[in-house]
């Protein structure tokens, strides 16, 4: 996966973690009944509390927030009971201490009614050190960093060391600046999910600088270093150890020895405009991907770090324009070299073609459904040059006007056009979608697309939860399934927060992501939207096996996402797969609370395929000169539309001239839109074909010049 993170000195504020009162739960009229058990003893046998704990029991059921009891148990006791509603059953209960002195595991109740429950809950001695520490690419520690880092048992792992009682831990601490090091007290024979991100006070990864770029090196200050990290969520497998009482896991980060100036100007070439830029250099053998994005302001660039030698690709485009559609440029490709700054400067193009949507929904049983009915409907279209539109005003005659963009109005050029609708916002009902490909018109203004919508899965109002900040909380979304995990302090650092869960409808389609499913999560602190979590939160979604049976995808190509409303994109974020095949979920840690969903890389699950068919013809032209024309077949996708190409070529003489080229000396083309190429030639035609970023082309090919031409 694909991920950044950026640290820089700076100091450290300390949360300030405090009790909440206890809301007001539902009448009791049950109990449950639990007994402590020695989980790292032989038998399990009974055993006394080594400090004060908490039990709490919270319902399992949807929408049932308010079902919330708990119990404080002093030490020394083995066992506790605690009055709850039957009808709010099954629950889930958590044994949870104030120190260090042990760990409780959690543990999920079947359904009762009055005559309640009784359970075996277990206790672990927390007698282990996971220790981290952080090296550079030459294996010195790296002093002055606050890396934030968060641990957690890997619940949705298998326990690779059979055990069955499994303790429940959640911890967070701060890289230690004069150490470059971190340690957290755990249990052994566990597998613990670990997570970085940039701890209090640091800074973002980009500089602005003058728009347009100058001559400068991005970075002079010893305090001032950046650096990509290749992993910055992982497991940990902590066995029992043969000596000593810890386990250290060391870190690489790569500093960054060049940097990459952004400048988003507006159609006229000379304005430059709020946006977004990114760049990504793709994981080659033993290199892992590195990739960062943040915003433009107008009137600056945005200076990101790079590494030197990769090749990385540079995208921009605008933040929310209203009412204004303008379009992305196309993706440009840069190598910088070391203590190099590569200039690069974009333009929006104007939109200049209609198209004319007509969603049409049909039911289970292809019957017609009426889209006038539909409380929502947003349609959408999107090219291999990665620009996109999408509108959700549905006019009388049952259209959705998109205004998108050719590149040549003469040429007939390939898209794709979709559209995403929901019956009702106010209760449980269909969701539908489909999209297709299309070719604009030739020397046309406009065009009618029809887009059959077919019923995928359904969707939900918005479902309120009202969650305790200092303590950790599950909340099982309204589809009983997907699951948000909250760690204590994630919201705020004191009272309740509102967190409001619905299907979202705010999301396209495009170049770069199939959205399978999605949600629209909101969490509020007294009226004010809390936008980024403090500590660590972990969404997980079932993974739809059908919906991918249908793009002809597997269950491995998932990943979580979310979609920057102001950008319109989505932006991924490390993902788990966990549990059996067909019934797994996509999990991952949330950085903005917005929409989010599952969602299939087309591009990425394409990059490594070869097109086929490919040919290489020479003939003269009516004027006699001479043309090579390349000709492809895209690899068979729902999205062979949407395939951005590159053609490889030379204008050699002879054959084995063709073969013995380097690719570096060949001419690259970019194909956007389409699978084929004609280039004019005095002499022969020599050439292959690949997908833009693959490392794997077609055979190269050669077709010498015909005689007498």
């Amino acid at each position: 996966m694909r991920y950044l993170l950026v640290l820089v000195v700076a100091l450290l504020s300390s949360l300030n973690i405090k009790n909440v009162e206890a809301q007001t739960a539902p009448g009791t009229d049950s109990t449950i009944r639990f007994s402590f058990r020695a989980a790292q003893l032989d038998g399990d046998p009974i055993t006394a509390l080594p400090a004060i704990a908490r039990v709490r029991c919270r319902s399992l059921l949807a929408g049932s927030s308010e079902a919330d009891y708990e119990v404080t148990v002093a030490a020394g006791n083995q066992t506790a009971m605690l009055a709850v509603a039957s009808q709010f059953s099954p629950y889930r209960c958590l044994l949870t201490f104030a120190s260090n002195a042990g760990a409780g595991s959690t543990i999920k109740t079947d359904s009762f009614d009055t005559a309640g429950a009784d359970v075996d809950i277990y206790v672990f001695s927390k007698n282990r050190k996971l220790k981290f520490e952080v090296l550079d690419s030459n294996g010195d520690v790296i002093e002055g960093l606050r890396s934030k880092f968060s641990i957690a048992t890997a619940f949705r792992e298998p326990n690779p060391f059979d055990e069955v009682a499994r303790p429940f831990i959640v911890d967070s601490d701060t890289l230690d600046p004069d150490t470059g090091r971190v340690q957290f007290n755990v249990v052994s024979n566990e597998v613990y999910r670990v997570n970085l991100r940039p701890g209090v006070g640091t800074s973002s990864a980009s500089e602005t600088g003058d728009a347009g770029g100058g001559l400068r090196v991005a970075f002079t200050a010893p305090n001032d270093k950046k650096y990509f990290v290749e992993k910055t969520s992982f497991l940990v497998e902590f066995p029992e150890p043969d000596s000593g009482d810890s386990l250290e896991t060391s870190l690489v980060f790569q500093e960054a020895d060049a940097s990459i100036e952004v400048t988003l100007y507006d159609t006229d070439g000379e304005t430059s405009i709020d946006g977004f830029a990114s760049v990504f250099s793709r994981a080659d053998g033993d290199l892992p991907a590195l990739w960062t994005r943040d915003r433009i302001v107008a009137g600056q660039s945005l200076i990101l770090p790079a590494v030197s030698g990769r090749r990385f690709r540079v995208e921009a485009g605008p933040t929310s324009q209203g009412d204004t559609v303008k379009f992305r440029p196309k993706p440009v490709f840069v190598t910088p070299e070391a203590n190099e700054n590569v200039v690069v400067n974009l333009e929006l193009s104007e939109p200049n073609y209609t198209i004319q949507v007509f969603p049409k929904p049909q039911d289970g049983q292809g019957e017609s459904v009426d889209i006038s009915t539909f409380d929502f409907v947003r349609c959408f279209a999107y090219n291999a040059r990665r620009e996109q539109v999408s509108a959700d005003e549905l006019d009388e005659s049952g259209a959705v006007s998109l205004s998108f963009h050719v590149n040549k109005r003469n040429i007939s050029e390939s898209f794709r056009v979709g559209c995403n609708a929901i019956a009702s916002l106010t209760g449980e009902s269909s969701r539908f979608f489909g999209e297709k490909a299309v070719r604009s018109k030739a020397k046309k203004k406009k065009g009618t697309i029809r887009v059959p919508l077919f019923p995928v899965g359904t969707s939900y109002p918005e479902q309120m939860d009202v969650v305790d900040a200092t303590s950790f909380e599950e909340v099982v979304f309204p589809d009983g399934q997907a699951t948000l995990d909250i760690s204590p302090g994630a919201f705020a650092s004191t009272g309740s927060v509102d967190l409001a869960v619905k299907t979202a409808t705010e999301w396209q389609a495009n170049t770069d992501a199939q959205p399978l499913d999605a949600w629209d999560i909101r969490p509020t602190k007294n009226d004010q939207v809390v936008e980024t979590p403090s500590e660590t939160v972990e969404l997980c979604m079932p993974i739809d096996a059908d919906r991918l049976g249908e793009l002809g995808l597997e269950e491995d190509s998932v990943v979580l996402a979310r979609f920057d409303e102001e950008e319109q994109q989505w932006i991924t974020v490390p993902t788990n797969l966990v549990g059996e095949s067909s019934a797994r979920f996509a999990c991952g840690i949330l950085d903005h609370f917005s929409v989010w969903g599952t969602i299939v890389e087309v591009l990425e699950e394409l990059v490594e395929t070869v097109p086929t068919n490919f040919s290489v013809k020479s003939k003269a032209n009516s004027k006699g000169k001479v043309q090579c024309t390349f000709k492809w077949d895209a690899p068979e996708s729902e999205f062979a539309e949407s395939i951005p190409y590159v053609v490889r070529y030379s204008k050699s003489k002879r054959k084995n001239q063709c073969l013995d080229l380097e690719s570096e000396n060949l001419t690259e083309v970019e194909v956007l839109g389409n699978s084929k190429l004609t280039v004019r030639s005095s002499r022969g035609c020599c050439g292959e074909v690949l997908i833009q970023e693959s490392t794997t082309s077609t055979e190269r090919k050669f077709r010498k010049k015909k005689k007498g031409v």
